[in-house]
């Protein structure tokens, strides 16, 4: 479910996606952003202070191990 956001001066919507979702925003959220708010590009890139848009409720991603290994006990009899 969407939730508001209330802006703050010279903010672009990058910026508040970044911010917003700590960096971890998956890709095509600022193209939520603007799909929910369908007026918001009228506005130009900078918008005014207190201005309420509605940012995506999205679920964070899943943590990927850096490195798996698919063997463990040390592999296959015989192979070394």
């Amino acid at each position: 479910m969407p939730f508001p956001y209330r802006t703050n001066q010279d903010d672009v919507v990058d910026l508040i996606v970044h911010r917003v979702y700590h960096g971890d925003a998956p890709s095509g959220t600022v193209e939520l952003v603007y799909e929910l708010n369908r007026d918001l590009s009228t506005f130009g890139p900078f918008l005014a202070e207190g201005m309420t848009i509605m940012l995506p409720d999205i679920l964070p991603r899943p943590q990927v191990p850096e490195s798996a290994s698919l063997w463990t006990g040390g592999g296959l009899p015989g192979i070394s």
